[in-house]
């Protein structure tokens, strides 16, 4: 199951955020079940005719697994300069 939502203020800050649950069950290496849940939120500043894009975004994700060796938490933060174009017009 994944979930995705942006908004768009004011014409220049958009904000986003999403996530999903994943439930792995693996036949081939003995019984080996994983929980995998993921989680962001970011917000950017579009400038320059909405062609450039300053953002930061924060990222979590939690694996639970009930075999040992296959169990983490990560925790990410990104800063990204992004360049948008639509070359279809």
């Amino acid at each position: 199951m994944k979930l995705y939502l942006e908004h768009l203020f004011w014409d220049a800050i958009r904000l986003y955020g999403g996530g999903y649950y994943q439930f792995s069950d693996y036949i081939s290496s003995s019984g080996r079940r994983d929980d995998t849940i993921n989680g962001n939120i970011g917000i950017g500043y579009l400038f320059f005719d909405k062609r450039f894009e300053i953002s930061a975004e924060y990222n979590y994700t939690n694996r639970d697994s009930n075999q040992t060796g296959f169990k983490y938490t990560e925790n990410q933060v990104f800063f990204r300069l992004s360049v948008h174009h639509d070359f279809g017009k």
